[in-house]
């Protein structure tokens, strides 16, 4: 950490920057890293769920709602192959805060 502030430190003695000459640039690319973090893990989760996914049919439940027990339809399956909940369950699950 220190040898990081000092090379930070360094660097503005320097004069040296980010290549930025307006603070409008250095926030925009701000923001797209962030959009990009956000985005990398949106797709590390669903990465989590499909591998979940993958452990229900190695258990022999998957196409099981986690909640009511009931089979989930295979249209649901094909079209989102995640899913844990049948629809109804799954509105409901929505609801909660």
């Amino acid at each position: 950490m220190a040898a990081l502030q000092q090379r930070d430190l360094a660097a503005d003695a320097e004069g040296i920057s980010d290549g930025h000459h307006h603070p409008a640039e250095a926030a925009t690319d701000a923001e797209l890293r962030e959009r990009e973090l956000r985005e990398q893990l949106r797709w590390r989760e669903r990465e989590a769920r499909l591998r979940a996914a993958l452990a229900a049919i190695d258990a022999g439940t998957y196409g099981v709602c986690v909640d009511c027990g009931a089979e989930i339809p295979e249209g649901r399956l094909r079209a989102l192959p995640d899913s844990v909940r049948c629809v109804p369950c799954q509105r409901v699950a929505s609801r909660r805060p």
